[in-house]
Order: C-alpha cells, then structure tokens, then sequence
C-alpha cells in the first residue's frame, strides 16, 4: 500500500474511533470495560464520560487501578462481586448482571446495576465491557411498592379479623336474625 492510501485509512480509522467515542459519551449511564489481570489487579482500561456522573470518579483515576472503585462498593456486595470474577478467572465467562450498592462521593449510598460480557485476553486477563447505570430510584420505589403492599396486607387481615369477630360475638342464627 502506498502512504497516501495508509493516510486515508488511519485518517477513517481516527474519524471512526471519534464517532464511536461521541455516541458511548451521549449514552445515558456508563459504557465501561473492566479488566482482570491474570495477578488478580483490576483496571477500567475504559470508560465513556458517564461514569463519572454514574460513580463520580474521573475515568483517569480508575484507569491503570481500580481500587478507588472497589473501596466504595458496600462489603455486603462486594464479595458477590469478586465471586463473579473469580468465577470467570476459573473458565466460565457467562454474562454478568448484577445490582450492587456503591458510596457515591457526592449523593452518598446509590444503587448501581450492571450488564456486561467477558473476553479472555491473550495474556489471560479478562476484560468485561459492559454498561451501568444509576437504579436508586428503582429501588427506592420498589421498596416503597413493597412497603405499600405489606400495609395492604395488613389492614385487609386487620378488617377480616374484625368481621369475623363480629359475626362469632353476635347471637343470630340466620342473616335476617342479624
């Protein structure tokens, strides 16, 4: 190939990479990769301008270390989390879904879902490139859905429970007696 022809293929090939990186930029939530290297070291190798709106960390500091991540994952999911990647360390590499708590630096606890495939690299690494999103108000409303139905519930129980001990206390023997 000639240098004009290697020009105009690098010169599509930067024009393509830009198109990619302002549609993963304009996408709501974070489109990230997430990689585990074959020592066990995590990375974000990448990360579209969403995930610091979603997790409020600079892509840049999570990029070669993502340790700064991981120390805001709440201890009850963290360990879910670390099973998944060690699983897909084993062999397996099935889809990951999860939902998980994670200390926002700026709006405190939140809830984060995600959805992401692995790759097994060459050097036996696994990076899963993946999407997350904010859900805390999902959350937040299933938990008040939640709530609602138990108090449903409970007063239907409370209003049958007095019906019924209304028609034990009478003393009729039929329906016009009452």
């Amino acid at each position: 190939r000639g240098r004009a022809e290697n020009l105009a293929l690098l010169g599509s090939l930067e024009s393509s990479e830009a198109r990619l990186a302002r549609l993963a930029d304009a996408a709501p939530g974070a489109i990230r990769s997430f990689r585990r290297a074959p020592d066990g070291t995590t990375s974000f190798p990448y990360a579209s301008a969403g995930f610091k709106d979603v997790y409020g960390l600079d892509p840049e500091d999570v990029r070669h270390d993502a340790s700064p991540f991981e120390a805001r994952i709440h201890p009850d999911d963290l360990k879910d989390i670390r099973q998944v990647a060690s699983g897909s360390a084993q062999g397996s590499l099935p889809p990951w879904h999860s939902e998980y708590r994670f200390s926002h630096p700026s709006k405190g606890w939140i809830w984060i879902e995600t959805h992401a495939n692995a790759l097994r690299e060459a050097d036996g690494g696994i990076v899963w490139h993946g999407f997350s999103r904010d859900i805390t108000e999902r959350k937040r409303a299933e938990q008040r859905l939640s709530l609602l139905s138990h108090e449903v519930d409970h007063r239907s129980r409370n209003l049958l429970a007095i019906v019924l001990a209304m028609l034990h206390l009478t003393r009729a023997d039929s329906i016009p007696a009452f």
